[in-house]
């Protein structure tokens, strides 16, 4: 019998914590590149080709992103409003394209 204490569903493991950590830090790096769109829209595919999309993974995977990529676009400085507006375009596009999948499977 195992008596460890298992974490509610809703809190993120481990492992979760450090995937999420590298979304962030990979969102973050994607600021300084120059089509941060299509770089946003590639990360954000990844995530959620390589996890079983619920709608919780969604907002984490959304608020990873968008928080380093608010990082990235803070370091560098004066791009902020553009740089945002293109990172929500990139997510729009992979969510979307997810969502289709999803909806022919």
């Amino acid at each position: 019998m195992n008596d460890a204490p298992t974490p509610p569903a809703s809190e993120p493991s481990i492992l979760e914590n450090a995937q999420f950590k590298q979304l962030h830090d990979e969102a973050e790096a994607a600021a300084s590149e120059p089509d941060l769109h299509e770089r946003v829209r590639e990360l954000t595919a990844r995530a959620l080709h390589e996890r079983r999309l619920t709608l919780h993974n969604l907002s984490e995977i959304v608020g990873a992103i968008t928080s380093g990529v608010g990082s990235g676009l803070a370091a560098r400085g004066g791009e902020m409003k553009d740089g945002l507006k293109q990172a929500m375009a990139g997510i729009d596009d992979a969510v979307g394209s997810a969502a289709q999948a999803a909806s022919y499977t």
